[in-house]
């Protein structure tokens, strides 16, 4: 009896975990992203100052948190998503508005790919 309770306590700990890993991962990387937006919009509008400041801050959030991220995710996309802040500092110098703002387009969707395969959604069910 006593391993049977045991069991059912560590499934609920574990479920509870899975959950609030998953909540965590969206409320975390929804800032970055909405930071890598502003980081675009600045870019195309040729606002240099204001580009590279969300886009500095967008990398100190994701930096912040990368070994958290890295103990729940797969390490592949997050080191896709590291060499992406990498470019973007060096388009951000070159002031290539272009480059500068697809770049932080295609860095905000890696990112939210990254929280949506392992957030709650529906589809994850089927």
């Amino acid at each position: 009896m006593k391993r049977s309770i045991f069991g059912f306590v560590l499934l609920i700990v574990l479920l509870l975990t899975g959950i609030a890993s998953a909540l965590w991962m969206d409320s975390h990387h929804s800032p970055i992203t909405g930071d890598l937006s502003s980081a675009a919009q600045c870019g195309l509008d040729e606002d240099w100052e204001n580009a590279r400041f969300h886009l500095e801050r967008a990398e100190t959030a994701w930096q912040k948190d990368w070994r958290r991220d890295a103990a729940l995710t797969d390490h592949q996309p997050m080191e896709e998503i590291d060499s992406l802040f990498s470019r973007l500092a060096v388009y951000g110098a070159l002031e290539d508005a272009g480059e500068f703002s697809a770049g932080c387009r295609e860095l905000a969707g890696r990112i939210d790919a990254l929280s949506d395969t392992h957030g709650i959604k529906w589809w994850s069910f089927l």
